[in-house]
């Protein structure tokens, strides 16, 4: 199939280019369990493909796979294995949280209300990644400010933001494999 053939060809490709490292965000897109097949049916064909070229069959020297997931639980076990090493990035902590928050505020176009508790709104963000805090909190919180055409940030922008992307987080990180391609 054209998914498996695409994996040789990003092989081959790399081994030309060696040394050369493949990096594969959201690897589960393509390295889904093949339990999920009948809801891809290319995913045991791609898997196989990646397996081969990971088990280094055709002997490719100089080419190393790094790969990414929010989703380690919906990984083909054949692939997980064939990684050397799995580097778990925690989410920050209070700490980390507030100075993510303090540094991207004084970044701001517009300053932010003398009224924002920030340590608060670290406290509220538990579970979030820094990724998430600055793209879905704080840029958010931001844009709306501007929209309204406010002279500062204001709590108001930061808790709707804060709301909004609350839902998409949770959902995100709380979704049982079973149900992730349904």
């Amino acid at each position: 199939g054209e998914g498996s053939s695409n994996i040789h060809r990003l092989y081959d490709y790399a081994e030309k280019n060696a040394p050369c490292i493949i990096f594969i965000d959201e690897i589960d897109a393509i390295a889904l369990d093949r339990r999920y097949q009948e809801l891809r049916g290319d995913v045991s064909e791609i898997v196989n493909a990646l397996i081969t070229e990971m088990d280094g069959i055709t002997d490719r020297k100089g080419v190393c796979l790094i790969a990414a997931t929010n989703t380690p639980n919906v990984l083909d076990n054949a692939i997980k294995s064939r990684f050397e090493e799995e580097i778990e990035f925690i989410l920050p902590d209070f700490s980390d949280r507030l100075n993510i928050l303090e540094k991207y505020t004084k970044t701001y176009p517009i300053p932010l209300s003398d009224k924002v508790d920030l340590k608060k709104v670290a406290r509220d963000l538990e579970g979030y990644s820094g990724r998430d805090i600055v793209e879905k909190v704080l840029k958010v919180a931001l844009h709306r400010a501007l929209i309204n055409e406010d002279n500062e940030v204001k709590e108001e922008h930061l808790i709707s933001a804060f709301k909004d992307s609350e839902i998409i987080i949770k959902n995100k990180r709380n979704v049982p494999a079973d149900n992730l391609y349904r």
